[in-house]
């Protein structure tokens, strides 16, 4: 038993680990999809040739006002298209903050530790072995 829970239990962390990883890495994924479908959208309304898009790209680079509106400075608004573009493609995410909680057994099959509770368990069975129950004689006449 404790040579096998040395054996499982590094490989079943080890999956869970690499399960966490492929859920980011998934999650990444999703975020650039995200991104590239906000970028071709923009790419697609600067071909479409609308005027008032157009206008606004201009507006917006070469901090012009349009004409009898006031005019409202706000520092942290983006100062370039692209800047704006990438501040509408930002989305925020969750992050995963669960401590596990691991037993004796776990902490022991991890680590330099690991070596010899594979060592005891071999050492137990070897023992297991040579104390076996023994056959008596008219057990071995049957």
């Amino acid at each position: 038993m404790l040579t096998s829970s040395a054996i499982v239990i590094p490989a079943h962390q080890e999956l869970q680990e690499l399960q966490s990883k492929k859920n980011v890495i998934q999650e990444n994924l999703a975020d650039l999809e995200y991104r590239v479908e906000i970028y071709n959208s923009f790419l697609q309304d600067l071909h479409e040739n609308d005027p008032e898009f157009k206008q606004r790209i201009l507006d917006m680079q070469l901090n012009l006002q349009a004409q009898g509106t006031p005019v409202v400075i706000d520092t942290s608004a983006s100062q370039t298209p692209l800047e704006w573009v990438a501040q509408r493609a930002r989305r925020d995410r969750k992050i995963n903050m669960q401590v596990e909680q691991s037993s004796i057994l776990s902490g022991l099959s991890t680590g330099r530790s690991r070596l010899l509770l594979i060592g005891v368990g071999v050492f137990a069975m070897f023992i297991g072995f040579l104390k076996g129950p023994a056959l008596s004689a008219t057990d071995s006449t049957d």
